[in-house]
């Protein structure tokens, strides 16, 4: 004879996986008949225990104790988050740094699923920072962003700006921002005679030269005569075409002689290095130099560079410096202020060799453009650093194609 177990179930609810039971009843059952509900629970993935007259039933991981909890509703939510759960690591951009020292940093990004293109930039305090945008950004776990830029200096500029990495995807905007300490410039940072230091540094290559029989410069090509100079007499070439040359005489006068009457030196005038970017930005906001848009480059003849600005006048800031190579001594890059007034695709020089992109300055002629290459695109004068161009400025692809997307029309050239 079986022995009876009382049990009185007020109210039992049973998950299945996708079915409930509900079921209210108050019943004596042997030992067979709870096996028997065992089993079929059992069945369906779950399990029963019977402890302490009380029902539990484990759903998976979940254990349901009374007949009040219920398992988690499942989520089927596969909507793709976009950016919306990014995530921006700062901590590799510096919360000081010195008056002297380039902002350098990188943001690391989380949070996304997959991989989104975005456009990201970087900007400060609000502004987007030129050269630093990138429209075909890939944006994953793990992508990072980095920075490299020499921030203005001037007395009185503000010493905690806010630099900030921004991403954009469809509609969404996702960014962070990190506050810089770039230390207080005290006005002993610009007392003259750092400042007369710093422009004596730089001067305007002059090209030696002698006169090769007895001439007279002239107050302006075709002009009239100011001095009269004897064959072998010492000068200085300040600007040339293929005609005219405007020289400096050992006594000062300034004027015009033949091509056709000199003979030029062939030395080096040029030398390596390069000057600071603090004493970059000195110079070209002391000499006043004034553009029409916010960019402004200058040619620096005697490094072999090309020095991108971008600001107003009295408050310009490098943004960025490029190796290049200007004309020889027998045709110079001329000195001056110039305008950058027009792009061309192109010049062809009777399908023998080509330069491309070219940007015009001045309107003797002179451009930026590529190395000279052959039909086949390869290079065919390569030599950079010194001056070997009849006139033009010389410049890597990489750099030139720079310049071509981001240099505006109307941009004041200095070349000195």
């Amino acid at each position: 004879m079986n022995k009876r177990k009382s049990l009185t179930v007020m109210f039992l609810t049973v998950l299945f996986v996708g079915t409930s039971i509900s079921m209210s009843c108050s019943a004596s059952w042997a030992d067979d008949d709870m096996r028997t509900l065992n089993d079929s629970i059992k069945a369906s993935g779950d399990n029963v225990k019977v402890i302490d007259d009380k029902v539990k039933v484990n759903h998976g991981n979940v254990q349901i104790a009374d007949e009040n909890m219920q398992p988690p509703a499942e989520n089927n939510n596969d909507t793709d988050a976009g950016i919306n759960n990014v995530q921006f690591n700062m901590g590799y951009i510096p919360g000081k740094i010195g008056i002297y020292d380039n902002l350098t940093g990188s943001v690391f990004i989380s949070g996304i699923e997959g991989e989104k293109i975005c456009t990201a930039m970087w900007l400060y305090n609000g502004n987007p920072i030129p050269g630093y945008t990138n429209k075909n950004f890939k944006a994953h776990n793990g992508a990072k962003s980095a920075i490299n830029i020499n921030l203005p200096r001037y007395y009185g500029m503000e010493t905690n700006p806010k630099i900030t990495f921004r991403l954009i995807y469809n509609n969404t905007v996702k960014e962070s921002s990190k506050n810089v300490n770039v230390g207080y410039v005290p006005q002993a940072y610009y007392k003259q005679n750092e400042i007369n230091a710093v422009m004596n540094k730089v001067y305007k290559i002059e090209i030696e030269g002698w006169t090769n029989k007895a001439v007279s410069v002239l107050s302006s090509p075709k002009g009239r005569a100011v001095q009269s100079l004897k064959a072998n007499s010492y000068l200085r070439i300040i600007s040339k075409n293929d005609t005219w040359a405007r020289v400096r005489t050992a006594s000062g006068k300034v004027g015009y002689v033949a091509v056709a009457n000199i003979r030029i030196s062939n030395a080096r005038y040029t030398t390596g290095g390069d000057l600071s970017n603090y004493d970059k930005n000195t110079w070209i906001n002391r000499m006043g130099f004034a553009s029409s848009v916010p960019y402004l480059v200058w040619v620096n003849v005697k490094h072999q560079k090309v020095n991108v600005f971008y600001g107003e006048k009295g408050r310009f800031n490098i943004i960025r410096v490029m190796t290049c190579a200007t004309g020889k001594n027998t045709t110079p890059t001329n000195n001056g202020v110039h305008k950058y007034y027009k792009k061309d695709a192109i010049w062809n020089f009777d399908n023998k060799y080509y330069v491309a992109p070219v940007l015009r300055f001045n309107y003797t002629g002179e451009a930026f453009h590529s190395r000279p290459k052959r039909m086949n695109g390869t290079v065919l004068e390569s030599g950079m650093g010194v001056p070997v161009s009849h006139g033009c400025v010389r410049m890597l692809d990489v750099d030139i194609n720079w310049l071509a997307s981001n240099l505006p029309i109307g941009a004041t050239v200095v070349v000195w």
